[in-house]
């Protein structure tokens, strides 16, 4: 098999392993902010699901999760890194109350009723 052979298979092989249009570049120093306290916010028709804080960035998102039916629900994510955990706390709190996301219990979608 010559060189071209072997990146026609290759290619082929790895089109079959990946999502279409799969593969997204991230920057260094943009990822390591995905990675450090946040805030996130699942969001459906542009309104709050749910609010959430991480201290590892989308590693809690992406993870097994109390909200996944906000997960499952939403059309879109935001995600706004923090300088620290306090004030991603402080930001989570802030989201909430001006926000009542559906799926926040302590609010229970105020908005949605």
């Amino acid at each position: 098999m010559d060189a071209i052979e072997d990146a026609v298979t290759l290619r082929d092989l790895f089109n079959g392993l990946v999502l279409p249009g799969g593969g997204i570049r991230f920057r260094g120093d943009y990822f390591r902010t995905l990675i450090g306290p946040g805030v996130y916010m699942f969001l459906l028709d542009h309104r709050p699901l749910y609010i959430g804080l991480s201290e590892f960035g989308l590693a809690r998102v992406t993870g097994p999760h109390h909200q996944d039916r906000a997960r499952q629900e939403c059309d879109e994510v935001l995600f706004w890194p923090a300088r620290s955990i306090d004030a991603a706390r402080a930001l989570e709190a802030l989201l909430i109350r001006r926000l009542y996301p559906k799926y926040n219990s302590r609010y229970s979608g105020e908005l949605y009723r």
